[in-house]
This record gives C-alpha cells, sequence and structure tokens, in this order.
C-alpha cells in the first residue's frame, strides 16, 4: 500500500511535517482527515480551525464557507486516492484479464486498512443528501474517472463492450465498498472479486458480433 493512506492527510518533508505546512495545506489536512473519520456534519468549522492550527479568518479567507472547504476536500481525496489506486492496480504484474479482477485485490488492500471508513464520496453523498450540494459534483466525478480507468483495463484485455462491462464491475466495486463498512465484512472484496470472474468468464464465452 501506499506510505500515505487514502483518507489521511500528507505529512511535508522534513521535521515540521504537518505543522510545517502553509496554513491553506494544515486546514485541508485537517478538515480532510477529520471529515473521513468524523463526517462531514459532525464536523464543524471551530474544530477544522483547532486542528489545523489557524485563525478562524484564515480558513475563510482561503475557502469563504465550509462548503467550498468540503468540495476541495474532495477534489483532493479524488486525487490522492484516483493515482494510489491506478499505481496498486498497474503494480500487479499480471496478464490484462487478470488485472481487471485486481482491482478487488486492491480494495481487499484498503478494507483490512486500519483507517479504511468506506468510500468518502459515498459517505459525502450521502451525508449531504441536497442534490444541488456543490459537493455533489466532485463525488459524481470521482466515479465516473474510476469507471473509466475501469473502462481501459477491459478494453486492454480485449474484453466486448468495454462501457457495459465496466459499469458491472463499478456495480460490484461499490457493493463491496457498502458492504465492507455497513457489514464490517472485511472479505467483500474478494467476494465481488469471484462474481466478477465469474461475469468475464461468461463475457468471453459469449460469441463475438
Amino acid at each position: 500500500m501506499s506510505q500515505t493512506k487514502v483518507g489521511q492527510p500528507q505529512r511535508a518533508p522534513g521535521r515540521g511535517g504537518v505543522a510545517a505546512l502553509p496554513a491553506r495545506e494544515r486546514i485541508l489536512a485537517a478538515a480532510t482527515r477529520m471529515f473521513y473519520h468524523q463526517g462531514i456534519t459532525n464536523t464543524g468549522i471551530d474544530a477544522v480551525i483547532e486542528s489545523a492550527g489557524v485563525a478562524k479568518m484564515s480558513l475563510y479567507r482561503h475557502f469563504g464557507s465550509k462548503d467550498q472547504l468540503i468540495v476541495e476536500c474532495l477534489a483532493r481525496l479524488d486525487t490522492r486516492y484516483h493515482n494510489w489506486f491506478v499505481e496498486q492496480v498497474e503494480n500487479h504484474d499480471v496478464e490484462p484479464t487478470e488485472r481487471v479482477l485486481s482491482v478487488f485485490d486492491v480494495l481487499d488492500e484498503w478494507f483490512h486498512d486500519d483507517h479504511f471508513r468506506g468510500c468518502a464520496f459515498i459517505n459525502a453523498t450521502v451525508e449531504l443528501a441536497d442534490r444541488s450540494h456543490p459537493a455533489r459534483q466532485p463525488a459524481m466525478a470521482h466515479k465516473r474517472r474510476n469507471r473509466e480507468y475501469v473502462e481501459q483495463l477491459v478494453e486492454r484485455a480485449d474484453l466486448p463492450d468495454p462501457p457495459v462491462l465496466a459499469r458491472q464491475i463499478m456495480l460490484l466495486i461499490e457493493g463491496a465498498i457498502v458492504t465492507a463498512l455497513v457489514q464490517e465484512d472485511l472479505d467483500a472484496a474478494l467476494d465481488a472479486k469471484d462474481v466478477a470472474r465469474h461475469l468475464l468468464e461468461a463475457v468471453c464465452a459469449r460469441p463475438r458480433r
């Protein structure tokens, strides 16, 4: 797994760590961590300010509002999670079809991490139920980005109907994440992998159009 845990703030190099970061980065690091572990609605601005060690005016100068802070935290997590996910999948030295399935091995590793608390984007969408909330845009962009990557894996494996198959695999991915969190079933990713393998076998057995 990457040295930087998904959902955890990065530490700046050198002795200062997070405290050595500029105020904007300290706010993002604190808010990202707290929103993920405590929940967005349970995390007040004052708590973020105290954790980041900044003045209240500094937060509002950089972000304007809690809603904008949420949006930027999700955008930060989108980049971090996606880069980590792609790196982990690509590190699997397997043939292309097995690489499609390796996404579930990466999920399995994530589920067993001590910091796992589900998908930050699913959590945010549930907490912020208002479909017009600005946080919905980065959450949907993240899901679209992941689906596009899975579709690329399917294409590289020369499997038929990549958009359809990628959507089906994403349903298994999302289901595994929710099951691991809600039911505390840490084997959910490997169960989903078994289903995905049967799906790929069935797809490969169909005559090509």
